[in-house]
């Protein structure tokens, strides 16, 4: 039988109880819920995305991240002209640079 270990984490209050209302509501235990995250690190040999802390100085490596994982999601026509998207967008906001408003 593997011996069993234990982890004790400090973190505030309100934020242990908003986490353990979604636990119940999903019907998950702590216990399983962390064993899952060591489950997934232990096979990927990485720990997952969305728990990664970026540091301060890294901005542009966070972007990069999230704009990998948005590759894809969506169709793009070969033909869109993306400055012509920007200008519509800009003369619908703050209206054409002749002041009609459009």
């Amino acid at each position: 039988m593997a011996t069993t270990a234990y982890l004790n984490i400090r973190l505030p209050k309100e934020l242990k109880d908003q986490g353990n209302q979604v636990l119940e509501r999903s019907g998950v235990s702590v216990s399983k819920l962390v064993r899952s995250m060591y489950e997934y690190m232990a096979r990927e040999q990485e720990i997952p995305s969305f728990a990664v802390q970026p540091d301060a100085g890294d901005a542009v490596q966070c972007k990069r991240r999230v704009l990998r994982s948005l590759a894809g999601i969506a169709d793009i026509p070969a033909d869109l002209d993306a400055r012509q998207v920007w200008r519509d967008h800009l003369v619908e906001k703050h209206g054409s640079a002749t002041g009609d408003g459009r």
